[in-house]
This record gives C-alpha cells, structure tokens and sequence, in this order.
C-alpha cells in the first residue's frame, strides 16, 4: 500500500503538460538555455526558482561526467530515474544517497525531492490516514520504518505535535530541513539559492532565522564575528554547567550561575537569551566561514532549548543541525560541547523517564541524540511508544554497537559508553579551561 501510494505521489496530481506545451516565462527559458560548464551552473539550472529544490530539472547525465565535483549530483539524478521509473522507495533511496554523500549539494537536492512528496501527502491528508502520516514521517527524518509500525499506539506524527494533522508545521519542519542542507559544507555553491530568496513568493521563507543565515552567506556578510563567537561560548558554558549538574551542591552552584547570568542579560532564560544574540551577531558575519558554523550551533541549541523563532523547535535534525558546524572553518570547540549537553540531558530525562509518561518526550529526545552524534541507524518504532519494551533497548543498543541488549540497565551502559567517547571527543578538541572539568565530570559519570 505504502509503495504504491509513494509511487503515485511522486508525479504530483494529474498528468504531466508536455514539455514543448508548456507555457514558460523569460526568466525559464533563460535558464533552459544555460550552459552547464560546473557546479554551480549544474545546480542552477536544476534548481531553477526554487531554494527547496522539489520538483529540479534533471540535467544530461553525459552534460555532468565531464565536470569535476559532480558525483553527487550524478548519483542523485541516476536514483532519480530509477524512483520515477517505479525501482525502490523514495525515503529509503534518498536517504541511502544523503548518507553517501553527506556534504554535497546532493543532500539538499535529495530533501527537496522528499519534501514535494511529503507535500502531496498533506493535501489529501485526512484522520485515520495512519499509513500517508507514517510515510511523511520516514521522508522527514532518517528513521527507518517497517510494516509491523500500523499496531503502535502512538500516531506517526504525534511527536512533532499534538495535532498530527497540523500541516503547517509539518512543512514548516520540512522547509527548515530543506534549508539547512544548503549550509552542509562551505563548498556547497549557495549563491545558486540566492536570486530565489530574494523573490516575494519566498520572503516568508527568508525571513526565518535559517533563511536569514542563507541570505547572509550569499551576500558574504562581513560584520565582526567576535562578538558573536564570544555570546555562543557564554551559552554553552552555562548549558554545559547544567547537564554535568548531577548533586546538590553541583545543582545550587548551577543555580546561582544561572540566577547571575539571567541578571547580566536581563532575562530568565539566560542561555536562550544569549543564544539568540549570538545568532543575530553571527548571521552579521556569516561571510566568514567560522561564524556561518557558530551560527549553525546556534540554531541548533535554539530548537535544542525550545526556544527557536519558527515551531514547532522540536525535530529530529536539532543535534545533526549543531554537528554541521564541524565542516566549517575553525572546528568551534561549542559544536561538540552542545553534542555532549544534548546526549546528556537526554540520557538523563530517559534515566528518569524510561517507566514514566516521561517516556514517550524522552525517547524523542535521545533519538534527535543519538542521531546527531553519529549512532545508527534506528527505527521509527522507537518514538511510535507510549511504553518501553525490549525491542526498544535492543533498537538502541545496536544504534551503537551493542547487541542483545532487552533492558533498561543494559542499554544504559552502552549509551553511556556511547556519551563517554563523545565527550571525551569534545575535551580533547576544546581547550577552553571553563569546560574541561565539566567535560571531565561527565566522562566519570558517564557509564554507570
């Protein structure tokens, strides 16, 4: 059934107007007519007016093999031939192609062409339609599905929000995804994007913190990255002040540290407020390739925080989000610490959660986690429970190289070896004397 509805969604409703019946405006025969000599022309005349690129035209393959740089895109057009000749599941093929290569205009590519389909399923989406609600949810995220998932009691998109029939948010979730896989490596061609976000069909698009990002990095923005760099370490000392806060008097400092940056900033939630003045400052700068990767962790502590401009913050791309800044520019040491906050403070919630009602927002939790720090893959059963069950720890425990785990006890000690290693990670490439006890606290604590 999936297949078959995932076949049908790919060519939109109705039949295709020919090609030479096609009426097409100046600026679309002008970009027919471009010659495809590199990358970035390659990519513009895919994309043509559109920054999510789904629905690209799809060059001569033999037009690509000369072109150095072009694997991705080859790949990407080659798998697209096949889905749209009926060979394969879109969400499994794309995400195998986003996997191979990870830091390529491909990945962009390779969303959009998942968001169109996930934008057709929205337009017939009714109540009841459990089976188009968890194809969306294997389109969007990497979770892989099987047939057993229909008896779950969760409904696919429950996690996301409480109404799972809220369009908006669900492509507001898509969009934001789409978005940020143009920033996945500063290699990435992004002033292919630019003349399209600058039109009024896509304003509330560039508008968002994201789309804000992009047009800076497009336009080169030169503002003085210092500032911003100097605001998004505050905060992630704070944060990580907090998730190595395991006793008492670790818990009242963190408060009184809390209570004295809140006074600094003049607001209570001190690291949602320094985040969001770091990304302001950061986005200023954005030319620079060191301030578009500390804008990216501030993006991604933001959703992390619950705190971010467009909802719904929550996803399962928040931590993958803060891993990218590892492509760009100096390697900033707040990117692995925020990886370490998020896998933390997720261990923790699930520590106490995982035989409460706790555990259903845990499991999202630790799954965006272990996503984000390289673990995998995992299923989309896992945030489909209302209650744990040994298929869940068994699912998590080889998520990280574990077999054969069936309990809560087992599991625990294989993703704390897991937070081990990442923060270990994390204090061997920081060399910020605030945190490394705080990193040294956490890898003591980590398996239990």
């Amino acid at each position: 059934m999936r297949f078959a509805l995932c076949l049908v969604l790919l060519a939109g409703c109705g039949k295709k107007t020919p090609d030479h019946l096609q009426i097409k405006t100046p600026e679309q025969e002008q970009l027919a007519l471009l010659p495809i000599t590199d990358l970035s022309s390659a990519l513009t005349s895919m994309v043509r007016k559109d920054p999510l690129a789904r629905a690209p035209k799809l060059p001569d393959l033999a037009a690509l093999e000369a072109i150095e740089g072009t694997a991705a895109i080859r790949a990407y057009v080659r798998q697209v031939l096949l889905l749209e000749r009926g060979d394969g599941s879109v969400q499994r093929e794309l995400q195998a192609l986003e996997d191979e290569f990870p830091r390529t205009g491909a990945v962009a590519l390779a969303r959009g062409y998942r968001l169109r389909v996930v934008e057709n399923l929205l337009a017939t989406l009714e109540p009841g339609q459990e089976d188009s609600a968890a194809l969306i949810l294997e389109l969007l995220t990497p979770l892989q599905g099987s047939t057993s998932d229909v008896t779950l009691p969760r409904r696919p998109l429950e996690w996301l929000v409480e109404d799972s029939l809220a369009p908006q948010a669900v492509r507001n979730l898509g969009e934001r995804w789409v978005l940020t896989a143009w920033l996945r490596d500063p290699a990435i061609p992004i002033q292919v994007i630019g003349p399209q976000m600058e039109t009024p069909l896509y304003g509330g698009l560039a508008e968002t913190p994201t789309g804000q990002l992009v047009r800076a990095r497009v336009d080169g923005a030169g503002g003085d990255r210092e500032v911003g760099l100097a605001q998004l370490r505050a905060a992630t000392r704070l944060a990580l002040m907090r998730a190595a806060a395991d006793r008492d008097s670790e818990q009242a400092a963190w408060s009184d540290a809390k209570k004295a940056a809140a006074a600094k900033v003049g607001d209570d939630t001190p690291i949602a407020t320094t985040l969001t003045r770091a990304l302001e400052s950061l986005t200023l700068a954005a030319g620079d390739d060191t301030a578009t990767g500390a804008a990216l962790v501030a993006l991604g502590a933001l959703r992390w925080e619950d705190a971010c401009e467009v909802q719904p913050c929550i996803g399962l791309d928040r931590v993958e989000t803060i891993r990218s800044a590892e492509a760009w520019g100096d390697r900033p040491c707040d990117a692995e610490a925020w990886q370490v906050i998020a896998l933390k403070e997720a261990l923790d919630t699930m520590d106490v959660g995982h035989d409460t009602i706790l555990f259903p927002r845990a499991m999202t939790d630790l799954t965006d986690a272990l996503i984000g720090t390289g673990a995998g893959p995992l299923e989309a059963h896992l945030i489909r429970r209302r209650t744990p069950a040994p298929a869940v720890w068994l699912a998590l425990g080889r998520s990280v190289g574990k077999e054969a785990l069936t309990d809560w006890d087992g599991a625990r000690i294989a993703l704390g070896a897991h937070l081990e290693a990442q923060t270990k990670q994390a204090r061997d490439r920081c060399d910020d004397e605030e945190l490394q006890p705080l990193f040294d606290r956490i890898i003591r604590r980590a398996v239990p």
